[in-house]
């Protein structure tokens, strides 16, 4: 009996279905201080990408560059077709910033400037072309072969556009991983426009909120899916603080006017104060006088004539201007407290004095009073 045995062997294309691993979202935080008085943005700082970059454009945007770090270690399937894309116009062109404590809101315009992502290795691709409001162009690198780089770039920032790039075809030479460097991937421009007009009138307080992009306004993703849609979350805090610029004092040598009388000598003199910065009308400050010789007056305010070895105890009475009242200081590091009567400003006064019994005193006489000034903060 003769038996046969047959083998068949079947060959099939090796073909990925899988599709694109998690595109995590990513958050950025923004924070910055301003200042109603000068009307400033300042302390600017921003962290939550390999690449930062953040400034003051204008005097009231806020610019951000960031990496493209959603995309670190996406794994892409060898065989798939990818194209780029740039769509923002469905992303909102407003933000609103809630006040912590007071529940106000100021609203900003959010702009979306110029952007590059890295493409993959490619074996074909179809040309782009342009959409609305923007345009892209493509760069190949040798950094991978027929490495392709999209750089889009808006004709106004605070505008939606569209623009379509290359529709192309993975590499058949295997699966790709993007970079773990989100600035090596590329990068996105975002825009945060304040109104000083609405800012300078806001009660001080930390103004806070997330915005959310678009998660397919920028992306490589498969075919018209939405595989490796990207979205960033931005923290946006501004924090309206009230802070003192400046504090002068008119004359900072006072000298005593001095009158005898019977059995007592009299002295007084005075001198103005001004005091600037972030700040509402009704803001309380505290005032701490320190002298430099109060050891030996006792702990009291104290003036000296070091070649005789006498003092001569005196007092400061600090004028009040949302008060009118004058508030008396006699003791080493005594505090009172002020108002002022303004936004931005306050301008009090100070009036010496000391009245002594001792008319054989005499010379010259001095003390170095500090004067500290502090917001007083609830």
């Amino acid at each position: 009996m003769l038996r046969m045995l047959l083998i068949f062997f079947t060959v099939l294309p090796t073909v990925s279905y899988a599709s694109w691993n998690v595109v995590p979202d990513q958050t950025i935080n923004i924070n910055v201080k301003y200042d109603q008085a000068s009307n400033q943005f300042y302390d600017l700082s921003a962290f939550g990408s390999d690449l930062i970059e953040v400034s003051i454009v204008n005097g009231n945007e806020i610019k951000i560059k960031h990496g493209r770090d959603g995309y670190k270690g996406v794994v892409v399937p060898a065989y798939e077709s990818h194209r780029y894309t740039r769509n923002s116009f469905p992303e909102n062109r407003s933000h609103t910033l809630v006040g912590r404590s007071t529940n106000e809101a100021i609203t900003i315009d959010i702009g979306r400037g110029s952007s590059k992502v890295m493409g993959m290795p490619t074996s074909n691709s179809i040309n782009h072309y342009d959409g609305y409001g923007c345009s892209t162009t493509d760069t190949w690198t040798a950094t991978f072969t027929n490495y392709e780089v999209f750089h889009s770039k808006t004709n106004s920032v605070y505008s939606g556009d569209w623009c379509i790039g290359r529709y192309s075809n993975l590499s058949q030479y295997g699966s790709f991983t993007f970079p773990n460097d989100g600035g090596q991937i590329g990068y996105i421009e975002r825009y945060f426009k304040f109104s000083l007009d609405v800012i300078n009138s806001m009660p001080l307080d930390e103004y806070v909120g997330t915005y959310l992009s678009h998660p397919t306004a920028d992306v490589i993703r498969i075919g018209s899916s939405n595989f490796g849609r990207e979205l960033y979350r931005y923290v946006i805090s501004v924090n309206l603080k009230p802070s003192v610029n400046r504090f002068v004092i008119d004359n900072e040598n006072i000298s005593f006017s001095v009158n005898k009388q019977a059995s007592q000598i009299k002295g007084k003199s005075q001198t103005g104060f001004d005091i600037r910065g972030s700040f509402h009308n009704s803001q309380a400050f505290d005032m701490t006088f320190n002298s430099s010789n109060s050891a030996l007056c006792g702990e009291a305010l104290c003036l000296l004539n070091s070649a005789a070895g006498t003092t001569i105890p005196y007092m400061v009475n600090v004028f009040d201007p949302a008060t009118l009242l004058e508030k008396a200081v006699s003791r080493n590091g005594q505090k009172v407290t002020i108002y002022a009567d303004q936004d931005y400003r306050l301008s009090g006064g100070l009036f010496f004095e000391f009245d002594t019994e001792n008319t054989a005193v005499s010379g010259t006489f001095n003390d170095i009073l500090t004067v500290r000034v502090e917001l007083k903060l609830i």
